[in-house]
């Protein structure tokens, strides 16, 4: 499949093109074409040789999310609902001004942590976007807006503020942020660029680190016990820590001050005892505050607060010396606020996939007081944190964002520090990071608590059998399938299958490859052992065979699939489907060993 470049930062390009063969001043050439330019015909990229050209056309592609809907309001504003594919959308916001153009920004596709006020909160959480999905957002409207009669582009500031939690998306966020910022991309300075936050602390820490831009956190109440309502994440980053996490930010922002975003909602948080309240709470920590008039959706349990509250509840501020502005009302008649387009279709769709299991976790571990960090929790609020924050971070793991993994399975063992499972999983992490010794601790201990688990005994067997301790991996495949409730018992028969091919002991690898296929009929794994068991026995018809049912069951198959499937042809006299696999493996998989052992004649 050819690679989207809209999801490269700097770094990610010029690795991809060192992959290809490449020089690394490639990747500025194409990073200046893409986001300078707003190129994405790879024929129009004049100053790359034509051999490049021909090969990025076979290798690569340039594309954005889809529009589905554009809407245009009085004032000039310009909202696009942007098709991300498997049933979701997001919104992006263009606010024209004077002497400057504002694009708003989505990271998620939904949002998981169900602020009161919000649409798109009410919609749900989806999924994180791709980089290719964020920064193709500002790719899309500089193109659709066009460039100004002096030659540059509309969009001088970006907020990421649209729909879903910036720094839940934290990886991805940061690789689009890289690009706002680079020069041969955007060339935007870190104080044009602004990340919004629901007060996800230690991600702020984080991006402080990694890449500090200006600020804004969604604030919307003046004590806990009010924001605890409004915006559950204060459950388990309260304001105390918050605000911390915010001076903290200063150190390293490019502004010396942080925006906080307070929308106006009548009778619940706009009284002048709850302005004063506000002074208390931001007195060491160089501010300014920008109040924000509810935009009403349906069903929404909230009223804008009048204007002459706003007012009021703004003077108070400014008579305390905070720089207090009231945001504009725009694109009313379009519905701007970001979530109220996508939530009006997806009501009109009726699509009923709004919460997936991961953010759902988020809402009922925060609603129900359980991520807290387990300090004063009761025992089965303590194992229910541990338990979610460990699906949690299997969940990150599985999205390859280890870092962020890691710190779920600290705050499982944080509220529970016996959970077994956090300890597998923390095993496995540790495993693809190749740090062996951590990993085999981790299972080690995960045995310890529990040395009934199959999942643990496992993934500590395929551990040991990837280490070169195959001879010791066999005995913990044997003690997970012992579980009469173990849920997939043919993965560990294929991981046995595997593990005793390596030692060469065949009948063994046989024996455990077709006791999966009883568990699972035509599993591909299983029958890609079994056809490369029947080759080493140099039973080659019956090695084809196998190999036919698996290539009927798998819609692409792999190097080492093609390369077995080329040596079965060649043994059985099929010089045809020789050629063709050979074809396929050369194609697909250029730089493979599979291929170079192919050109070798070996």
């Amino acid at each position: 499949m050819p690679q989207n470049l809209l999801n490269f930062d700097a770094a990610q390009m010029t690795a991809w093109f060192a992959e290809q063969g490449e020089k690394p001043f490639r990747a500025k050439q194409v990073l200046r074409w893409l986001h300078k330019a707003g190129e994405s015909d790879f024929d129009a990229m004049s100053d790359l040789a034509q051999s490049l050209r021909s090969k990025l056309k076979l290798t690569a592609c340039v594309q954005s999310p889809q529009v589905m809907r554009e809407e245009t309001a009085t004032d000039g504003t310009h909202k696009w609902l942007l098709d991300v594919g498997t049933g979701n959308a997001v919104e992006t916001v263009f606010i024209p001004e004077t002497e400057r153009g504002t694009l708003c920004i989505s990271t998620q596709a939904g949002c998981a942590l169900d602020c009161a006020f919000c649409s798109t909160g009410k919609q749900g959480f989806n999924r994180n976007l791709s980089v290719a999905e964020i920064i193709g957002q500002l790719w899309w409207a500089n193109r659709e807006l066009g460039k100004t009669v002096d030659g540059n582009w509309p969009i001088t500031n970006v907020v990421l503020m649209g729909m879903g939690e910036p720094l839940l998306n934290f990886d991805n966020t940061v690789s689009a942020l890289r690009l706002m910022l680079d020069d041969n991309a955007y060339g935007l300075s870190r104080r044009r660029v602004t990340v919004s936050t629901s007060g996800i602390v230690p991600a702020m820490d984080r991006l402080r680190e990694e890449c500090p831009v200006a600020l804004a956190v969604s604030l919307h109440a003046p004590n806990d016990t009010l924001r605890n309502v409004l915006v559950p994440v204060n459950q388990k980053y309260p304001l105390r820590e918050l605000m911390a996490a915010c001076q903290r930010y200063l150190e390293k922002a490019p502004r010396d001050f942080v925006t906080f975003e307070y929308v106006m909602l009548a009778g619940v948080n706009d009284s002048v005892q709850q302005a004063r309240e506000l002074i208390a709470l931001v007195r060491d920590i160089p501010c300014k505050f920008n109040l924000i008039p509810f935009n009403p959706f349906p069903q929404a349990p909230y009223q804008r607060s009048d204007m002459q509250s706003v007012m009021r509840f703004r003077d108070v501020l400014m008579q305390a010396d905070i720089v207090t502005t009231i945001r504009k009302v725009r694109g009313d008649d379009i519905a701007a606020a970001c979530g109220q387009l996508a939530g009006k279709v997806q009501d009109k769709t009726k699509r009923t996939h709004r919460v997936r299991i991961f953010g759902l976790a988020l809402i009922v571990l925060w609603l129900s007081g359980c991520a807290s960090g387990g300090s004063g929790l009761s025992p089965e609020r303590a194992l229910a944190s541990a338990k979610i924050h460990t699906e949690l971070a299997a969940s990150y793991f599985e999205r390859t964002q280890y870092s962020i993994a890691l710190q779920e399975i600290e705050i499982a063992l944080k509220a529970n520090s016996n959970y077994a499972p956090a300890f597998n999983v923390r095993g496995q992490i540790h495993f693809t990071l190749r740090e062996d010794q951590l990993a085999e601790e981790d299972f080690r201990h995960a045995l310890k608590l529990d040395d009934g688990d199959s999942n643990t005994h496992n993934n500590y067997g395929w551990f040991l059998c990837q280490r070169g301790r195959e001879s010791e991996s066999i005995p913990q495949f044997l003690e997970a399938l012992k579980n009469p409730l173990y849920t997939s018992p043919e993965t560990a028969y294929v991981n046995a299958g595997v593990c005793s091919r390596k030692m060469g002991k065949l009948a063994d690898a046989e024996e455990y490859f077709q006791r999966a296929l009883v568990r699972s009929a035509n599993l591909p794994d299983a029958l890609f052992g079994l056809a490369d068991v029947s080759f080493a026995k140099q039973a080659f018809v019956e090695a084809k065979s196998y190999f036919l049912r698996l290539s009927q069951r798998v819609s692409e198959l792999s190097a080492s699939q093609l390369w077995l499937a080329v040596r079965i042809e060649r043994k059985v006299g099929d010089r045809n489907s020789e050629q063709s696999y050979a074809l396929q493996l050369q194609k697909r998989f250029p730089d493979s060993k599979e291929t170079q052992l192919l050109l070798h004649g070996e």
